[in-house]
């Protein structure tokens, strides 16, 4: 049983995101990492996961904007299955568009900060930040035309 179907009584509102599973050593990494993207460029099931929730009875759903977001795979109930389905795999070269690997969330001592380390590289994090959350909406968009996914109201896109 899922979560969302367990829970389904109780649960009003709830918030999505995307993401992707670096495999070990893609980016010289010791395990697993999962990457936010932008929605649509990952691996989790967003139609089918928010018609889930919209027969639950959930009428608001927020949508949030991940690209950048990096942590470690853990994997605390011991049954995800990596590499496939919400775990998928996704293989080097990383656009820095869709999947920005390695962006310091805190500084470490003797490391640089995000804005550093993306100056170094050449990438302007706002320019990126803004591209990846347009990207989004229009997906959702799409993708929601495309299931016959009614929505209240239309989505804002950046400007």
């Amino acid at each position: 049983m899922t979560s969302s179907a367990l829970l389904s009584a109780w649960v009003r509102s709830a918030h999505m995101k995307d993401h992707m599973t670096v495999p070990v050593g893609a980016i010289s990494n010791a395990v697993p990492v999962f990457l936010g993207t932008p929605m649509g460029d990952g691996c989790l099931p967003v139609i089918e996961t928010t018609r889930r929730l919209m027969a639950a009875g959930v009428d608001r759903i927020c949508f949030e904007n991940c690209w950048a977001y990096q942590t470690d795979f853990r994997d605390r109930r011991g049954d995800g299955t990596i590499g496939r389905g919400p775990f998928g795999y996704r293989q080097p070269p990383y656009d820095p568009t869709r999947h920005l690997p390695g962006l310091p969330h805190k500084a470490r001592p003797g490391e640089p900060d995000a804005a550093t380390w993306a100056r170094e590289r050449g990438l302007d994090l706002v320019a990126l930040e803004a591209g990846a959350m347009t990207r989004s909406v229009a997906w959702l968009q799409s993708a929601f035309a495309e299931a016959g996914i009614a929505l209240a109201r239309p989505l804002r896109v950046p400007s």
